[in-house]
């Protein structure tokens, strides 16, 4: 045992007081450079991200000299444009289309619409039909 690991003078002999530590296990040294590296790597990494950076943002303001063709020269994007009053739009639509389903009406040329409450009392009446629609065929 050297100087430096000799027990305390209050200590019994061959053992250690709980409160001091092994001064063998831990390299000091070690541990400081492995904090040095990593405050150089994270250095490194924040200049060359910077650089990045940079050099893309360079890159943008040079390619931003110039509008684009898409965009209109009044400054608004062509067509199809986003709804100035979605609200209102849906209510009109809604309001068409409840109108439509509670209307008469016709199709095109060879189908009509009834209102659906009408619809309910003639299935009512009639039941449903076997075949309903040109697509189904014939039972066999």
């Amino acid at each position: 045992m050297t100087a430096s690991e000799q027990p305390p003078v209050d200590a019994e002999p061959g053992q250690r007081p709980a409160n001091d530590y092994e001064r063998s296990d831990v390299n000091v040294c070690g541990v400081l450079g492995f904090a040095a590296g990593v405050a150089v790597t994270v250095a490194v990494v924040l200049a060359v991200g910077w650089q990045v950076i940079h050099s893309l943002q360079t890159s943008a303001d040079r390619s931003d000299a110039s509008l684009s063709s898409v965009v209109d020269r009044r400054g608004q994007p062509p067509a199809p444009r986003l709804q100035v009053a979605p609200r209102q739009h849906y209510q009109q639509f809604m309001k068409s289309q409840t109108s439509r389903l509670e209307s008469y009406g016709w199709n095109d040329k060879r189908t009509v619409h009834i209102p659906v409450s009408r619809a309910m009392d003639l299935i009512l009446e009639r039941g449903l039909a076997a075949d309903v629609g040109p697509h189904l065929g014939p039972k066999k």
